[in-house]
């Protein structure tokens, strides 16, 4: 079974992973059914939610690649990191209204 659908099975099966602490930071991970294979303004609205000092979101193409290339202040043209490829990262510093 390919990853991506064992996880989405595990998630529908509601095995949640366990919280786990890194570095002394508690990580708390959370599946979203909603956030598979969605559109950017989806994994966008999920982000807005988010709680915590630091946030991670995995996600699959096109709605990751779009929502990344949405956040870039410096919208170079750099054809490569739009098609954001496999592997890709993206580590943005975003505002919060806390």
């Amino acid at each position: 079974m390919a990853t991506t659908r064992k996880t989405l099975w595990y998630q529908r099966q509601s095995v949640q992973p366990k919280p786990m602490t890194c570095y002394n930071l508690k990580i708390v991970p959370l599946f979203l059914e909603a956030l598979y294979l969605a559109p950017t303004a989806t994994l966008l609205a999920a982000l807005k939610k988010a709680t915590g000092f630091s946030v991670l979101m995995i996600g699959h193409n096109f709605g990751i690649s779009d929502l990344t290339n949405g956040l870039r202040k410096d919208m170079s043209a750099n054809s490569v990191f739009k098609a954001f490829p496999l592997g890709a990262i993206c580590l943005a510093h975003l505002p919060t209204e806390n």
